[in-house]
């Protein structure tokens, strides 16, 4: 099995692209709907929050299967959250 299967995905490249760009694509659409200032800063709070919550499901998931997969410093700070 491999280290992507643990987690039910793809070991492909065209598979990852078509899941970063699907991502990303969906992040801009969040941000650019016509929300004012502040709206963006707390909906780009709550995408952080919800990122970082993915990425401890994630390495949980996946256990010593994979290597550990941790948020970067910046996404736990963009997050409110401290530093791990």
């Amino acid at each position: 099995m491999s280290s992507y299967a643990v987690l039910g995905q793809e070991p492909n490249a065209e598979a990852a692209h078509a899941h970063n760009l699907t991502v990303v694509s969906d992040l801009a659409r969040k941000l650019t709907r016509g929300a004012v200032r502040g709206d963006r800063t707390e909906l780009w709070r709550r995408m952080c929050t919800d990122a970082v919550r993915e990425h401890d499901w994630r390495r949980d998931a996946a256990g010593p299967a994979l290597p550990s997969l941790d948020p970067s410093e910046e996404l736990l700070f963009r997050a409110g959250h401290p530093a791990r």
